[in-house]
């Protein structure tokens, strides 16, 4: 693979003196991404191929190259105001990423600064609270930000898709009709015509370094980037930030939870019909993913296997939407 970097590198670097690739990152993911850390004449850097092809789910569809540009100034948007973006670096033709053809496959290679720094995935009230302040910080100035590339599509219209997949599967089995009900119920509930959408990237805890004084150092996603509307991106984030015992744990906790949102400062911008949309799209974003639908068409022709991934979905569903219950 060595070689394959320095082949592309040469699009960023007058002159190669050395060359590490270090680790390859990423290798259980979801997505084709080929990641590397490397190192080039004794600095560090990410060093990733994106497949042309690459989807986050059929929902939203798969990320053109006129995305991706757009997704970069918006990262170039964030540092100038202060945010600690990493740093993405443009190839010597001034481009953002470099088109790489390797094995008939065309990817876009994006070159990154490489941020040294720790994951934080057991969530406390300190850290909740730390980050609701910065995402706060980052909503606001991303508020500001004016794209006529990004589509203002909502999780919820996402979400109806993800409904429409399973009901063409779920005629025979009485508790998938039921579960799809209630997610309806839940859609219904978040549905409103008060919208303020704002330009969010995926902020999970593995997206987020901390320094070892405990404060954020740098974000690293950027292919996530696009338009959410503000509440929705609030139940997205509080999802994982009410998370104590790991991202793969579904244990949440209301006081950490409420920890994130005196953090935001939710009390000047949120409404109580805010609130009401959060319990539902909560319910929503842990109990109707992707993850889930998948995994629900993989054990459809087996039904305890569907009944037991149903029935930890629903408490997983019902211990989100109550993390609010108190307000």
């Amino acid at each position: 693979m060595k070689h394959i970097i320095k082949d592309v590198l040469i699009n960023y670097f007058k002159e190669i003196h050395t060359l590490m690739v270090e680790e390859k990152l990423h290798k259980n993911s979801w997505h084709t991404d080929l990641h590397y850390k490397i190192m080039v004449n004794g600095k560090r850097y990410s060093a990733r191929f994106m497949n042309s092809n690459r989807i986050i789910n059929p929902a939203f569809g798969a990320l053109s190259n006129q995305q991706l540009k757009e997704q970069v100034r918006f990262t170039y948007y964030l540092r100038e105001h202060g945010i600690p973006f990493m740093q993405i670096n443009k190839n010597t033709s001034g481009e953002s990423f470099t088109l790489f053809t390797w094995n008939d496959e065309q990817y876009r290679f994006v070159l990154s600064d490489w941020i040294e720094g720790k994951h934080i995935t057991h969530c406390t009230e300190a850290i909740a609270k730390a980050f609701g302040k910065e995402v706060r910080k980052i909503h606001d100035i991303s508020s500001t930000f004016q794209s006529s590339t990004f589509q203002k599509k909502l999780h919820l219209d996402g979400y109806v898709e993800f409904i429409n997949m399973l009901e063409s599967k779920a005629s025979a089995c009485k508790e998938l009709r039921e579960y799809i009900d209630l997610a309806k119920y839940h859609i219904a509930c978040a549905y409103t015509s008060e919208l303020e959408f704002i330009v969010q990237t995926d902020l999970n805890p593995l997206n987020v370094l901390w320094d070892s004084s405990e404060q954020v150092k740098g974000i690293v996603d950027f292919e996530s980037i696009g338009y959410v509307d503000r509440i929705e991106g609030l139940a997205f984030l509080l999802k994982w930030y009410s998370r104590t015992e790991g991202i793969q744990s579904h244990e949440v906790s209301p006081s950490v939870a409420s920890a994130f949102l005196e953090g935001y400062k939710a009390s000047n911008i949120v409404t109580s019909n805010d609130y009401k949309r959060l319990s539902s799209l909560l319910w929503l974003s842990g109990s109707l993913n992707w993850n889930f639908v998948k995994k629900t068409l993989s054990v459809l022709e087996d039904a305890k296997r569907l009944e037991e991934h149903l029935k930890v979905y629903r408490v997983r569903g019902e211990r989100l939407s109550s993390l609010l219950i108190c307000r």
